[in-house]
């Protein structure tokens, strides 16, 4: 069972550009690492899966970002942000089948959460006109 955290490991019979590439629960491993916590995996048959994630108890008083958009609130750590940008829409661009935002001299994807499939539409703009992206550190 623990080979489902293995980079690149599937069970799609067929790999398209979204789906069936390996690419999932590594990622996961991997994050729930770097919250120096562990996550567990296992299963029987007729009975399903069960995931066990083992997180210390320091991170109750972590830092965070708390968003909310379309009625959902989510909660980022603040170990994971950069920075924190505001911006009008007019400040961002369509370029190969995204919107950006030049930040710093580079291209930056910017994405809606509240345009997340489930979620629903609400106003990407403050009361002010301006957006509020962040920009999120790479951890490899």
């Amino acid at each position: 069972m623990r080979n489902i955290f293995f980079h690149s490991f599937s069970t799609a019979e067929m790999i398209t550009d979204i789906s069936g590439r390996g690419i999932g629960m590594d990622v996961v491993k991997s994050q729930v690492g770097l919250l120096h916590s562990s996550v567990d995996a296992s299963s029987q048959a007729g009975f399903g899966s069960s995931f066990i994630l083992s997180v210390p108890l320091t991170l109750t008083t972590i830092a965070v970002l708390i968003v909310e958009t379309a009625g959902h609130t989510y909660v980022i750590p603040s170990a994971s942000v950069r920075r924190l940008v505001r911006f009008s829409p007019s400040e961002t661009s369509w370029t190969e089948g995204h919107d950006v935002l030049t930040f710093g001299g580079a291209p930056v994807p910017v994405a809606s959460l509240a345009a997340t499939p489930g979620l629903g539409h609400s106003s990407r703009a403050t009361k002010s006109g301006k957006l509020v992206g962040r920009v999120l550190t790479s951890r490899g």
